[in-house]
C-alpha cells in the first residue's frame, strides 16, 4: 500500500509517538502470554502434530472446558528467556504449525467445540525450510478452511499480530484486541522499509497503518476492546485475563444460538464487506 493509498483509506497518522508506545507495550515480554491464557481454562490438554511433517511449538493447542462448554484453545506463543523463544520459534509459526492448527479446527467441529484462538506473533517464519513445506500452501488453506467451519470461532489479538503469522488463523466470528495490542498485515518495521527504503520511518509508518485496537475498531475490522488494566497487561495479569474471560463467556453466548448454517454465512458475509 502506499503512501497516497493510505491517505486516499483515511489512514492519516493520528500521532506517531502515540502509536508507538502501543507498538511497543503491545511487544512487552512481561505481557501475559498465550501460555498463561490457556492455562486459565480448566483440564487444558495439548495436542500436538500435524500429522504430517511435525510439530512446531510457536503454535500451542489443544481441549479445555470453559465454564460447562468443551472448547478447542490454539494460541501462539513467544517464549520469555532465551531457551523459551528458542523452543518456540520466537512465536514465528513454521508450515506445520499451521497445518496442526487446521487440523484441531477439523476435530473441534467433529465434536461442535467452539474454537478460541489468541494471537501474538511478529510473523509467520521466513526460512528457506518453511518455504521447502510451501508456508503460503499452509497459510492460504488455513485461511479457507476457517471460512466454512462449522462451530463458533472467537479470536484475541494479545500482544502483536503480523503479516500471514496472524492472518493465517485470524477469520472469526467475533475478533477482540486488547487496548494495547495492535494488528497488522506487516511489522511497522517492514512497511517503512519498503515505503522509505529505510527504518527510520516506523513510528510514521506505524500510526499511518493504523495498527492500534482504537483504529482497527474505528475502521470495523475488530468486534471489540478488552480494556487493559493499569499501565498495561503485565501490571496485572490475573485481571487481564479474567477480563478476557469475560468477553468470551459473553462472545459464546451469542453465538452458540446459531445454527451452524447462520454461523457460515455470517462470518462469511462479515469477511465479504470488510473492503466494501
Amino acid at each position: 500500500m502506499s503512501k497516497e493509498t493510505m491517505s486516499q483509506c483515511g489512514l492519516e497518522p493520528r500521532c506517531p509517538a502515540e502509536t508507538w508506545d502501543t507498538v511497543k507495550k503491545a511487544r512487552m515480554v512481561e505481557r501475559p502470554r498465550a501460555s498463561d491464557y490457556l492455562a486459565s481454562f480448566n483440564d487444558f490438554d495439548e495436542l500436538r502434530g500435524d500429522r504430517m511433517h511435525g510439530d512446531c511449538r510457536a503454535v500451542v493447542a489443544g481441549t479445555a472446558m470453559f465454564d460447562q462448554t468443551a472448547v478447542m484453545l490454539l494460541g501462539q506463543e513467544k517464549g520469555r528467556d532465551l531457551t523459551s523463544r528458542m523452543a518456540h520459534n520466537f512465536g514465528m509459526p513454521r508450515p506445520e504449525a499451521y497445518r496442526k492448527a487446521r487440523r484441531l479446527y477439523q476435530l473441534a467441529q467433529r465434536w461442535s467445540m467452539p474454537i478460541v484462538i489468541f494471537l501474538d506473533s511478529p510473523g509467520a517464519y521466513a526460512g528457506v525450510d518453511a518455504e521447502m513445506r510451501n508456508q503460503s500452501e499452509a497459510i492460504a488453506n488455513n485461511i479457507l478452511a476457517m471460512t466454512s467451519l462449522r462451530v463458533p470461532i472467537v479470536v484475541f489479538v494479545i500482544g502483536e499480530a503480523m503479516s500471514g503469522g496472524a492472518m493465517a488463523m485470524g477469520v472469526a466470528d467475533r475478533t477482540y484486541m486488547l487496548s494495547n495490542a495492535i494488528y497488522s498485515v506487516i511489522s511497522p518495521e517492514g512497511c517503512s522499509g519498503i515505503l522509505w527504503k529505510d527504518k527510520a520511518h516506523i513510528q510514521q509508518a506505524a500510526a499511518q497503518m493504523a495498527v492500534t485496537a482504537t483504529s482497527m475498531f474505528d475502521l470495523g475490522y475488530i468486534d471489540g476492546i478488552v480494556d487493559e488494566p493499569g499501565n498495561g497487561a503485565h501490571t496485572d495479569p490475573a485481571l487481564m485475563i479474567q477480563g478476557v474471560h469475560d468477553q468470551l463467556r459473553a462472545a459464546l453466548k451469542s453465538l452458540m444460538k446459531l445454527s451452524p448454517d447462520d454461523l457460515v454465512a455470517t462470518r462469511q458475509k462479515k469477511l465479504l464487506s470488510v473492503n466494501k
